[in-house]
């Protein structure tokens, strides 16, 4: 039907079949272009939310490790901090110590050097413990960053 129609157009309106030839051959071009255009949008969105996702679960997983490592963190600086506690109590107890040693005649000097003994032993275990709370809240390193895919343009 189509091509009885357009072979009496053609011959009693030229012209117009040449127009309705070219008009054809244009809406043809622009569906292969469109078709085109179509498919390569719908694949980009699609390697772009694959890329979204594994950015995503990446980003889950660096948030993960940093929880672990602040929460162990988090308790060493309270074992830490309980360390250093005792340990100043010890050295209030050291100096009481000392005082009483220093007040007493006879062997007092003995007892004061035991006393400064304790004393000093603790304010060593004060000091370390001070240093472990300090390194154990010291943050840990950045984890390094990964290689950009391919299709951004990465090497």
């Amino acid at each position: 039907m189509a091509k009885k129609l357009f072979d009496w157009c053609q011959c009693r309106h030229p012209r117009l079949a040449r127009m309705l030839q070219v008009l054809y051959a244009l809406v043809l071009i622009a569906c292969i272009f469109g078709g085109g255009f179509a498919t390569g949008s719908l694949l980009a969105w699609s390697n772009a939310g694959q890329a979204l996702s594994q950015t995503r679960a990446d980003y889950r997983q660096a948030l993960e490790t940093m929880a672990r490592a602040v929460d162990r963190a988090a308790g060493q600086s309270f074992v830490a901090a309980d360390k250093a506690e005792k340990a100043a109590d010890q050295a209030a107890d050291a100096i009481e110590a000392a005082k009483g040693a220093a007040a007493t005649a006879g062997s007092a000097a003995s007892k004061a050097g035991s006393a400064a003994t304790t004393a000093k032993a603790a304010a060593s275990t004060a000091s370390s413990a001070v240093r472990k709370v300090e390194k154990a809240l010291t943050p840990p390193p950045p984890p390094e960053p990964k290689e950009a895919p391919a299709w951004l343009g990465g090497s």
